[in-house]
């Protein structure tokens, strides 16, 4: 055999260990590419989702909104009540205020936050939710509800007409001719109320309401739930009347937390003058009046 290409054993050990070295280096190098387009795509992937969130996010605010507008532009009949004060300006300071804090709100953010989303969208969706946060931030009266400081039931018992009202989700479903019924009772009053529905139907339902103590027959507890749901103390809500004229012929009636406003009259249309009087008492008191529906009687 000729041996006289081969290679000495101690002249070819060098060389095999280079290749070993070489491979290993190789495979190391391909891990390494491996694991950083892994996390390439991991980051890609979180920041699609940030931003597909985020757009989501600002397309729910921006419904919400248009919505909210849509909705109490169509709850807004053409003979509602029209406002005598303007609305207040601290909306549209709350408004400026939050876009002058915009800039400076990104950096105080988490850094995760700003890592998935862009400061684009979140100026999106910060600014399409300013009426939202500007109307949270509107301060609330400091002041409470004082109701009127007596009231004979007796006289207040009897016929009404719904002239204007803020409008509470029971009524929600009533277009027209609404009126209440007040009966004595042996607890406090028995109530019927009535009104049209868009179909043309008359409704009538049957509720109750019960004197708060020391309340001197202004306050009153009312429920409208059926008899066998009275038991429930959710059934029960608070209902003050805030100005009757001397008379009893008309009357305004509201709720302490200030959603819920009825104004009343013994006779199915209301005088300008005695209406201004209950509205002027209505806005002292810190009730929205702007939104005041008026109630077409037939």
């Amino acid at each position: 055999m000729n041996h006289q290409h081969s290679l000495p054993l101690p002249e070819r050990a060098p060389k095999l260990d280079a290749l070993i070295d070489a491979a290993e280096r190789a495979v190391v190098e391909r891990d390494l590419r491996v694991q950083g387009d892994i996390r390439g795509l991991r980051e890609r992937l979180r920041t699609s989702v940030a931003k597909r969130a985020g757009i989501g996010l600002a397309v729910a605010a921006g419904g919400l909104v248009v919505g909210r507008m849509l909705w109490r532009r169509r709850r807004r009949p053409v003979g509602a009540v029209a406002a005598t004060n303007p609305p207040p300006a601290r909306h549209a300071a709350s408004s400026a205020l939050w876009a002058h804090l915009l800039p400076l709100a990104w950096p105080l953010l988490p850094v995760g936050v700003r890592s998935r989303m862009s400061p684009r969208t979140a100026a999106m969706v910060i600014g399409l939710a300013l009426p939202m946060f500007a109307r949270l931030s509107t301060a609330k009266p400091t002041t409470t509800v004082q109701s009127a400081p007596r009231v004979d039931l007796p006289l207040f018992a009897g016929h009404w007409f719904e002239i204007a009202r803020l409008p509470p989700g029971a009524e929600s479903r009533c277009v027209a001719d609404v009126t209440a019924t007040y009966a004595l009772a042996a607890d406090g009053l028995r109530i019927r109320h009535c009104c049209r529905l868009a179909d043309g139907t008359i409704e009538a339902i049957d509720g109750a309401a019960h004197p708060v103590e020391g309340g001197n027959g202004a306050k009153l507890r009312i429920s409208m739930a059926p008899p066998l749901l009275r038991g429930l103390p959710w059934a029960w809500h608070d209902w003050w009347i805030l100005r009757v004229d001397e008379g009893y012929t008309s009357a305004l009636i509201g709720t302490p937390d200030r959603r819920h406003l009825w104004l009343l009259s013994r006779a199915p249309t209301l005088g300008v003058a005695r209406m201004q009087a209950h509205l002027d008492h209505a806005r002292q008191q810190g009730y929205d009046t702007s939104r005041l529906l008026h109630t077409p009687q037939t």
